[in-house]
């Protein structure tokens, strides 16, 4: 006897059958991909990542990692399946796991976005300690910085998109700019 269903494993038994009424149950087992998303420099798990995978069957399965950035779909079909995780201020992450019956594991590591930069003085071309850093990304978060003693800013975690960079000091000409972080 077996029974089988898509996104479970199959199930297989050899009863000896007996005269009169006989029976046999079988269980299946879902077939479940798990894992974590977690920040690739600090290893910290991401809360409300986006994992999206799409099974062998061209099925789109969404959901979003809990608190401690894990996650988890079942009944998926046997094969190959996409996930990409995903998450505000981070590089995407696409991964390729293939989904045997029974449990799967697929962690993720996401890579922070960062815009780093470094104001100097246009004249001397020499950089500006402390001088203000106003960094607006494209989800519209603001972010003030102050440069270090070589006129150094960064920024990790920003939105990808357009973003706006003031730079400003007393005694100075204020400089804006709109790069693209990506």
């Amino acid at each position: 006897v077996t029974a089988s269903k898509t996104g479970y494993t199959t199930a297989t038994a050899s009863p000896a059958v007996v005269a009169g009424v006989n029976t046999q149950n079988l269980g299946l087992t879902a077939n479940t991909l798990t894992g974590v998303v977690t920040d690739a420099a600090t290893t910290l798990p991401i809360a409300v990542a986006t994992v999206q995978v799409t099974d062998s069957s061209n099925v789109v399965h969404t959901v979003s990692t809990d608190a401690s950035g894990h996650y988890g779909i079942t009944n998926l079909p046997t094969g190959s399946a996409t996930l990409i995780a995903s998450q505000t201020g981070y590089a995407s992450a696409t991964s390729h796991p293939t989904i045997v019956p029974g449990p799967n594991t697929q962690n993720e590591a996401l890579t922070s976005n960062t815009l780093a930069g470094v104001v100097t003085n246009t004249v001397t071309g020499l950089p500006i300690t402390g001088a203000m850093v106003l960094v607006v990304d494209s989800a519209n978060i603001t972010n003030t910085l102050t440069t270090d003693a070589a006129g150094h800013y960064a920024v990790t975690n920003i939105a990808a998109g357009v973003a706006t960079v003031t730079a400003s000091k007393t005694g100075y000409t204020t400089a804006t700019a709109s790069p693209a972080v990506v």
